[in-house]
């Protein structure tokens, strides 16, 4: 038992389960947001903005309107090597 009378190892547990939730929501994509513009929520697309050597932004854009309605940045797990000739 630890001083909050839990096993011990339920507080591991349960943060383990924490991280395992927070890192399902960290690939979450919105299908719809609300769009100012047409006053409701709307579908959206999802359209690469910005490439850059450590990730990537994209922009989310209402499907009636074209309205930006916000953006999301994508990391790349995996270090960008740039390749020059001369």
């Amino acid at each position: 038992m630890n001083g909050q009378g839990l096993p011990q190892g339920s507080q591991q547990d349960q943060g383990q389960q924490a991280r395992g939730r927070a890192a399902q929501f960290a690939k979450l994509r919105a299908s719809e947001l609300f769009c100012p513009t047409c006053r409701q929520a709307m579908p959206v697309r999802e359209r690469l903005l910005l490439l850059l050597l450590d990730g990537e932004i994209h922009e989310f854009l209402c499907m009636r309107c074209n309205s930006s309605l916000g953006t999301r940045r994508v990391s790349n797990t995996q270090p960008v090597q740039l390749l020059t000739r001369f």
